[in-house]
């Protein structure tokens, strides 16, 4: 009979051993990892209906910091007037 495998234990220790390399990575080391990763992703890029939700929802992100960070300067800008 076959040996039963944990596979919720495998996938912890897994965890732990990923978590600790991440750990161990120098900034620089991270960086590089980073744009890699990067990289990668968008050389996967095509015209899905799954990147173009994702690009819209990019935009729709960005779109609100700016105003959320122009609403944040006209309130110092005023409190400066003050």
């Amino acid at each position: 009979m076959a040996e039963k495998i944990d596979w919720y234990a495998a996938a912890k220790q897994r965890e732990e051993v990923d978590r600790k390399w991440l750990q161990s990575l120098s900034v620089e080391d991270s960086i590089r990892l980073y744009f890699s990763l990067a990289r990668f992703a968008l050389s996967q890029r095509d015209a899905s209906e799954g990147w173009k939700r994702l690009e819209e929802e990019r935009w729709q992100e960005k779109i609100a910091y700016r105003l959320k960070l122009q609403r944040a300067v006209r309130v110092v800008g005023s409190n400066d007037e003050r």
